[in-house]
């Protein structure tokens, strides 16, 4: 199995590449391209933020108390500018910068935890807490594998967008 930091990395690549993927629809004024591929975001962050709160940061807590005050107050923000971009994306009036804005900041977030949270994780964190991480982030990916696979415009097993 992999170490923890090696699968939070690949969670944030994933996310990234998610993220970067909400601009082809944008530019193209593709309000249901723009939802397919938001649900799969907004799902996958949404399992990562909890994982970490849940799982790490309670721990994280008693060795850096203001870093783990700091991810958590980002967090909130992703959080916020999450709820922006989708009620954007709901109302079909989400701006490419608004949704470039959310990308700058998940990609700041994420080379900062992966420097603080994640590398005290992958050494220090209890195996537990690292299985339940790796975990809920598998069964997030999974539920929503089955999601997408049931839309009635999903591809053929085999096809790709």
């Amino acid at each position: 199995m992999p170490g923890l930091l090696a699968t939070m990395h690949d969670d944030h690549a994933r996310l990234d590449a998610l993220i970067e993927r909400l601009l082809d629809p944008v530019q193209a004024n593709d309000p249901g391209g723009l939802v397919r591929v938001w649900g799969d975001f907004e799902h996958g962050l949404a399992a990562h933020l909890e994982a970490e709160e849940q799982c790490l940061l309670p721990g994280f807590e008693r060795v850096d108390t203001a870093e783990a005050a700091s991810i958590r107050s980002d967090h909130a923000k992703l959080r916020r500018l999450v709820a922006e971009v989708g009620a954007g994306i709901e109302l079909q009036i989400v701006r490419e910068h608004t949704v470039r804005q959310l990308v700058h900041f998940l990609r700041s977030h994420a080379v900062m935890e992966e420097q603080t949270l994640h590398r005290w994780a992958d050494l220090r964190a209890p195996a537990q807490a690292k299985a339940a991480v790796v975990e809920r982030l598998a069964e997030a990916l999974h539920v929503r594998r089955r999601a997408t696979d049931s839309r009635p415009d999903a591809p053929a097993s085999g096809d790709s967008r």
